[in-house]
């Protein structure tokens, strides 16, 4: 069953340049960080444009609103992931099976993310340059969405 767009949210991907239309969407530093690097590179990208319905162990319903999306791929900026989010995302996973996500997390909190539930796990402290052959989560991202991204112009 595909996502529901939200109500309020632009359906349009942004535009190249270097500010984001969608960035006063985003609710944390490290969201902005990592909008700022999209769109500096040229990758369209959305803003929670979508909230899907998961069914978690036990049968309880509940939502999830990915951060941004490219595509079939899903960018999760997150400090640290917790019992809750992880369940969240492996429900996703088991639910979502076209989805891709990729979790932008800090380098120490790597270890504590079980294997499996995320396509590709990235520590922060990787993903700040905005030159593409610096950033690994561009080169990630292209190599997921056979997409080319360009330098950034400022």
């Amino acid at each position: 069953m595909p996502g529901r767009l939200r109500k309020g949210k632009s359906k349009n991907s942004n535009r190249r340049g270097r500010i984001c239309p969608e960035r006063n969407l985003c609710s944390s530093g490290w969201e902005r960080l990592v909008c700022g690097i999209l769109t500096c590179n040229g990758i369209r990208h959305r803003h929670r444009p979508r909230e899907y319905k998961l069914t978690l162990e036990g049968g309880r319903q509940i939502s999830y609103t990915p951060d941004m999306e490219i595509g079939d791929l899903i960018v999760e900026p997150h400090c640290y992931p917790d019992g809750p989010f992880l369940r969240k995302m492996a429900a996703f996973k088991d639910q979502r099976p076209d989805k891709k996500v990729i979790l932008i997390t800090p380098n120490d909190a790597l270890p504590e993310i079980p294997d499996g539930i995320f396509a590709e796990q990235l520590p922060i402290e990787f993903c700040s340059s905005t030159e593409p052959s610096g950033n690994i989560l561009i080169q990630v991202i292209k190599s997921m969405t056979r997409r080319r991204a360009g330098a950034c112009r400022t």
